[in-house]
């Protein structure tokens, strides 16, 4: 919907604003809401979102300051006992409450009746509405007598006819019904009309909702007003929400913050007290080194950033790098670290809440082709880089090995990599995850998965779970699947199961925690080995799939790094390759996913003769803006391109400027050799097709 891209940075913004100068608007009234989705019905028609819908609900009220009470594919004792219990908790909220009802499931009209369907509703004849399901006016009444100021109740349940060719004879949709005693009723479509589930994971009412309800400034009345252009939009006009109104005063779910206090841009003096400095400022900058390959980007509490990388050409004695950027991007110092016999790489860098840093990197020893082990350490320095202690981790035979380190709340880190007791043999390969102390002791261990084909791709932690997901082959049918195993910060196991859809190859690359607790999972997906697409999902906690996209833009593209966004949407970074037809030259590529895995906006990255790669995608709450580093790989001297406080819309202003784009301005040179014109117009135009539409309108 046209607007909705420039209505969430507001918000987040505004938000920002009130963390910094530590101020957030103020409520005197409680609020509760109570969220039904009924969606796993077995006598009736099953709808595949509601319970997607209700956790969209669910999110954005616990954002707006409400309770949240949940009930997800409810019977009817279930739902007449949440509807009491909520109707006892708003009486006992006070005069000043604020309550809101939210139902997605079956709902029908009867002689001018509304009915909720409960999930294991038996329906034969129109009369057993009155004893299957649970009447509108029931819920209205439990509101209503409670006393409070303000009722909210939100229907997004005439999705269908769920009786057809039973019972519903009647009429299509919802009846009217009146709000009274300072309530407002929401439908998602207007009487007699039917509401859509929608063709992703959420309907376009919810979605909708959900981003209206966190416009800053907007009375109730205006928020519906906004639900109803952007649904309407939506499906072409086919579904009209539609609302009726008691309120006597101005209602607001959001108000507008209040001014802040103090203008970061230009901070007044305040007697006897040290205006703090921004933590940030956007910087756009070329980190030089001795082949330098920065690898990963943590943002600091105190501003600033803790690198990792590669120090040495790609080919001879590396080592491993660290180093620390200002707020501004400005290099404070930096370490290398060499092995005592072969190559060293820097992997990663977390900061150490007892002081310092941890740097996790990869030792290999010289040796004659033939053979090859790959062992894993940590060494922990002071805030100044300076080395304190180095602790051995893991070892194994395996090229494509990986290990992880995440920090742990209260100190220490979780680690995992995939080892073999024997290094020469890939099978004897196992993967575990452990959780370390601070001084380097060993907490709990848990083993995760094991055998030639398992291969490890990223670990994240929550606030109170450890993930890991990683990939194995099934040898007989050759596919690859992706899972998720996961623990509590104590090591407990609360489960392993795939996560890739049937059917295709599936690798994962990398994985970030949304704000609330989902996981963002990026990779690879191919149904031919000639070709490679673009993979990103969308996981619960629980390893339940939410959502999962495959994006096609050239022939041969990775996604390797994710960061997951406020809003629910993520970051994604990759790696993309001609097949054939082109140079091979390897470009990056970025774009931005909504909460739904909807493609907001993409930019491919490159130039003629150069082999790019994303060394870096972060993006930090505390910053309020994404880490981006990008090196021209496959050289002895490549160069590091480190650009932070990049606003999430850049996308729209870097693409208007895509003309510059160097396969653009060759593809287009008629002065330019054929072979290598031909090259550019084949990325040029899979990149940018919009450039190229009237060169396809005159063809035709």
């Amino acid at each position: 919907m046209t607007h909705r891209t420039i209505i969430w940075p507001t918000v987040l913004i505004a938000a920002l604003l009130s963390v910094i100068v530590g101020i957030a608007p103020a409520r005197a009234e409680a609020r509760l809401a109570l969220i039904i989705g009924n969606g796993n019905y077995s006598s009736m028609t099953a709808l595949r979102n509601t319970r997607n819908d209700a956790r969209l609900m669910r999110e954005t009220l616990e954002k707006l300051g409400f309770e949240v009470v949940e009930a997800i594919d409810a019977d009817r004792r279930g739902m007449s006992r949440a509807v009491q219990e909520f109707g006892s908790r708003l009486r006992g909220a006070g005069e000043a409450a604020m309550g809101l009802f939210y139902y997605a499931g079956h709902g029908v009209q009867s002689r001018g009746e509304n009915y909720l369907i409960p999930l294991e509703a038996q329906i034969e004849v129109e009369s057993d509405l009155e004893f299957e399901a649970i009447t509108l006016a029931s819920i209205l009444r439990q509101m209503q007598d409670a006393g409070n100021a303000t009722n909210i109740l939100i229907l997004d349940a005439c999705r269908n006819n769920p009786l057809a060719g039973t019972t519903r004879s009647a009429s299509r949709g919802l009846a009217p019904a009146r709000a009274e005693g300072g309530a407002i009723i929401a439908f998602a479509a207007a009487p007699g009309q039917t509401a859509a589930d929608g063709t992703g994971v959420n309907s376009p009412y919810a979605i909708a909702l959900a981003e209206a309800m966190q416009e800053p400034g907007l009375v109730i009345e205006q928020v519906f007003r906004r639900v109803l252009v952007d649904v309407e939009e939506a499906t072409g006009g086919q579904q009209i929400p539609w609302v009726q109104s008691s309120l006597r005063s101005d209602v607001y779910l959001l108000p507008e913050a209040p001014e802040p206090i103090i203008n970061l841009a230009d901070p007044p003096a305040l007697p006897g007290q040290r205006v703090p400095e921004p933590r940030f400022e956007p910087f756009d900058k070329t980190l030089e080194g001795t082949a330098l390959q920065v690898s990963s980007a943590t943002a600091l509490p105190e501003g600033g950033f803790i690198l990792s990388g590669t120090e040495g050409p790609e080919k001879g004695n590396r080592k491993a790098w660290i180093g620390q950027l200002d707020p501004k991007g400005n290099l404070q110092w930096s370490r290398t670290f060499a092995a005592d016999e072969g190559h060293s790489d820097g992997i990663s860098a977390i900061k150490r809440e007892e002081g310092g840093f941890y740097l996790l990197g990869s030792e290999e020893p010289s040796n004659d082709g033939e053979t090859f082990i790959r062992s894993f350490w940590i060494w922990v320095v002071d805030g100044d880089g300076n080395p304190i202690i180095q602790w051995e981790m893991a070892a194994t035979g395996d090229r494509e090995a990986k290990a992880v380190i995440q920090p742990a709340a209260g100190g220490g880190f979780f680690f995992t990599a995939l080892a073999a007791s024997d290094l020469l043999d890939k099978s004897s390969a196992y993967m575990s995850v452990f959780r370390f102390d601070g001084a380097g002791r060993s907490i709990w261990a848990q083993g995760v998965d094991g055998g030639p084909t398992v291969r490890l791709a990223d670990m994240a932690v929550s606030a109170d779970r450890v993930f890991v997901t990683y990939s194995k082959s099934d040898e007989e049918v050759g596919n690859w699947t992706t899972w998720l195993a996961s623990y509590d910060h104590d090591g407990q196991f609360l489960g392993n199961r795939q996560i890739s859809p049937e059917g295709s190859s599936h690798g994962a690359e990398s994985m970030a925690v949304a704000a609330n607790g989902d996981l963002v999972i990026a990779g690879a997906q191919s149904d031919d080995p000639g070709n490679v697409d673009f993979w990103v999902a969308r996981v619960s906690p629980q390893g339940e799939l939410i959502a999962s996209v495959t994006h096609d833009l050239l022939d041969l593209e990775w996604a390797t790094k994710v960061a997951a966004l406020p809003d629910g949407g993520a970051m994604v970074g990759g790696r993309i390759m001609a097949r054939d037809g082109s140079t091979g030259d390897q470009d990056v590529w970025l774009a931005q996913f909504d909460r739904s895995g909807a493609l907001v906006a993409e930019l491919p990255m490159g130039d003629l003769g150069s082999d790019d790669d994303l060394g870096v995608l972060a993006y930090s709450p505390e910053y309020g803006m994404t880490m981006l580093g990008i090196r021209e790989a496959g050289t002895d001297h490549p160069e590091n391109m480190l650009a932070a406080g990049l606003p999430l819309e850049m996308f729209a202003t870097l693409r208007e400027g895509s003309s510059t784009n160097a396969y653009v301005r060759t593809c287009k040179d008629e002065t330019a050799e054929q072979s290598e014109r031909d090259d550019a117009c084949y990325r040029a135009k899979a990149y940018f097709p919009e450039l190229f539409e009237d060169d396809v309108a005159a063809t035709d």
